[in-house]
């Protein structure tokens, strides 16, 4: 068993859980998560515990860079989902685009 613990920040998250079931001769893979509130290097450290025994720590870094949402075409075609033999069709449809990490975009 390995547990998976942060101690460096608030910021680092294991969104899976932090205990893994390792067997013999297998890899397994988790997520971690780094909830950043600014951008730039993030330096910090993963204890883990192997069979609630042996202690080590893994050093990590991020560099938290600004994301942009690109769609090539300039214009979305709206109404496609109705057919022309419809008698009522909406004239204007709703596109969401929604941010799920909560940090601040914005969309022009």
């Amino acid at each position: 068993m390995i547990r998976l613990m942060n101690v460096s920040t608030k910021y680092v998250r294991f969104p899976e859980g932090n205990l893994m079931i390792l067997q013999p001769d297998s890899m397994a893979t988790r997520l971690v998560e780094y909830l950043a509130d600014g951008l730039g290097k993030f330096n910090g450290y993963i204890n883990y515990m192997i069979n609630d025994n042996h202690s080590f720590e893994l050093s990590i870094t991020a560099n938290v860079v600004r994301k942009q949402l690109y769609i090539d075409k300039r214009e979305i075609e709206l109404g496609k989902e109705w057919s022309s033999e419809e008698a009522y069709r909406p004239m204007a449809s709703v596109i969401r685009i929604t941010n799920k990490l909560g940090v601040k975009i914005y969309f022009r």
